[in-house]
């Protein structure tokens, strides 16, 4: 849980992202997770804005509720934070990629039943899913779905071209405090090789459950789950896409580009 936070703004955010009546249901764990993948970027602008420095919690409620975003050591403990303070039982759990802890997602129990949710992984995961479910969900052009590992759950990607699942990664379902996770985000922020996200530019939200993002030099989108790629190598085209599909993030874009010695 992030704990410094300001619980009027905390409202002001949640208003914003679903303006429903608020009740500890699944259909508005569903609306709430919706909101924020819509309307709050999983980007790692700010990770090279102030390259090697670890965000406070402060920092990180700061840049989700100004809609910068951030990666998934922003937007999932921010969430969490968002459920435990509406009511919700909600809790953080440990993900692990290639066989290294390096994610962070989330546990939210509902009348007795567990559903994992995860708004800070680059991918439209607009549906909660229920941790037994053998039901896929697709959204902006991909199908995820859930497998029972043992001691851990696996998120799949389903592709039209194979029969077999990709593996995104497997996470467990004990809840831990955020501080378990302090040495990850400290090398996602300080180790150039234990991701991607020091050696390119990410920006991704899912607006009316659709794809806009940008990786790197090039803009992605997505019409009825149909994915469109266009060139921005050109500064300006960058630049303007920005504007356009993240303003929030605009005023960051020139040392994020110095990092990357772009030009």
């Amino acid at each position: 849980m992030i704990s410094e936070y300001n619980p009027r703004i905390l409202e002001a955010f949640v208003n914003e992202i679903y303006p429903n009546k608020v009740a500890v249901t699944v259909e508005c764990l569903f609306g709430i997770v919706r909101g924020v993948l819509s309307n709050v970027p999983f980007t790692n602008i700010m990770m090279l804005a102030r390259p090697g420095k670890v965000p406070t919690s402060q920092e990180i409620f700061n840049e989700i509720t100004t809609f910068i975003g951030g990666p998934c050591g922003h937007i999932n403990p921010f969430l969490n934070t968002v459920l435990l303070h509406l009511g919700f039982d909600s809790g953080l759990v440990p993900g692990w990629m290639d066989g290294v802890l390096s994610h962070v997602a989330i546990l939210v129990n509902i009348d007795g039943e567990d559903w994992w949710v995860d708004c800070g992984n680059g991918h439209p995961y607009m549906t909660p899913i229920k941790l037994e479910s053998v039901h896929a969900q697709s959204h902006a052009g991909l199908t995820y779905s859930l497998k029972n590992n043992g001691d851990k759950y696996i998120v799949q990607h389903h592709y039209e071209h194979t029969d077999l699942p990709t593996e995104n990664y497997q996470f467990k379902t004990t809840k831990v405090p955020f501080s378990f996770f302090d040495e990850m985000v400290k090398s996602h922020y300080t180790t150039r090789d234990f991701g991607p996200f020091l050696k390119g530019l990410r920006l991704v939200r899912f607006p009316k459950g659709e794809m806009v993002a940008i990786r790197d030099r090039e803009l992605l989108t997505t019409e009825k789950g149909i994915l469109t790629k266009s060139s921005l190598e050109k500064i300006d085209d960058l630049i303007e896409c920005i504007k356009l599909y993240f303003p929030q993030c605009l005023p960051f874009l020139k040392p994020a580009m110095e990092v990357l010695r772009w030009s």
